[in-house]
């Protein structure tokens, strides 16, 4: 559906344009003003232009909406306004998040990308994630070798274990949470604690 409003959107740009065109005679200037209606439509193709209309009553049907052809979302972690979708893209260094309105889930836009930050440490990585219309954070802690990792905070946040099968490995993972406060913030991965927000 969420390609099918896009390109309803553009058929209906162009069609307009190409009306307007005719009906005021534009004979030689009506291919560029067809042209500057597709790209019109293309930059509102890019808008999230159902959160006028549509609220998703979960963060699954959101990511379902806007992403069809993905499948489901292994593992969704939930913040106060907003939600961590981690799927195969994830690993690749892709996030997606959702954020909440007083009326529901809101499909990302692209005015404010989400802020990622890595810290590569000693057989693991560490992901801070930044959602920045609710100014919320994620933190994930993916191993590079055996796929497991002790993990846990200063805050007893519940870090949701993602797997994946990897073409060149059997399986990889990665744990995620949701931060509620930052301040003195400790993250412990197999007995390394580290002040992420010093």
């Amino acid at each position: 559906m969420y390609f099918l409003v896009r390109a309803v959107i553009v058929f209906l740009l162009v069609l307009i344009a190409a009306v307007f065109a005719i009906k005021l005679r534009m004979h030689t200037r009506k291919w560029a003003f067809v042209l500057a209606a597709l790209l019109l439509g293309w930059f509102l193709c890019a808008l999230p232009v159902e959160n006028t209309v549509v609220s998703f009553s979960t963060p699954r049907e959101a990511y379902a909406y806007r992403y069809p052809f993905s499948g489901n979302a292994p593992c969704v972690v939930e913040g106060k306004n907003s939600a961590l979708i981690l799927d195969e893209a994830s690993f690749r260094g892709t996030y997606k998040v959702l954020y909440r309105s007083s009326d529901g889930w809101k499909l990302p836009g692209i005015w404010k990308p989400l802020s990622h930050t890595t810290i590569r440490c000693d057989g693991y990585s560490i992901h801070i994630l930044k959602q920045p219309q609710a100014e919320e954070y994620y933190v994930g802690v993916v191993p590079f070798k055996d796929n497991t990792a002790e993990v846990f905070d200063s805050e007893n946040s519940e870090f949701c274990r993602v797997t994946y099968e990897h073409i060149s490995e059997a399986e990889k993972c990665g744990y995620y949470a949701y931060i509620d406060c930052t301040d003195g913030y400790i993250l412990t991965v197999n007995g390394q604690s580290r002040n992420l927000f010093p």
